[in-house]
């Protein structure tokens, strides 16, 4: 981890970036053009996939295309396709929840 000069954040400028968990997502980078607010020195976690997969559950939403940390995108909902059962069989795109330009959120 690399020390700040003011304390044991990875960069000073910013008081969002410091080597702690956060639930937060931040679609501007934290001042260095890093998106590494936790200060892992890893590739940061980004807020949606870009898929709608998956059974038994699905995630909520998805943007495509699948773009980087602080790019923009289409967000799309999830939606469970339902057999017989009432299970979800598997995920599709919900294209009445579609949303333009929302930005990846990362940490």
């Amino acid at each position: 981890m690399t020390k700040g000069y003011k304390g044991p954040d990875c960069f000073d400028c910013n008081a969002s970036a410091k080597p702690e968990p956060t639930t937060m997502w931040f679609t501007q980078d934290r001042g260095d053009g890093s998106f590494d607010y936790t200060c892992s020195n890893g590739t940061p976690s980004e807020e949606y996939s870009g898929v709608c997969t998956g059974s038994g559950t699905c995630p909520g939403h998805a943007l495509s295309p699948l773009v980087g940390c602080g790019s923009s995108s289409t967000l799309y909902g999830c939606k469970c396709v339902v057999n017989g059962l009432n299970l979800c069989a598997s995920c599709a795109i919900d294209m009445s929840q579609a949303q333009s330009n929302i930005p990846m959120g990362c940490h």
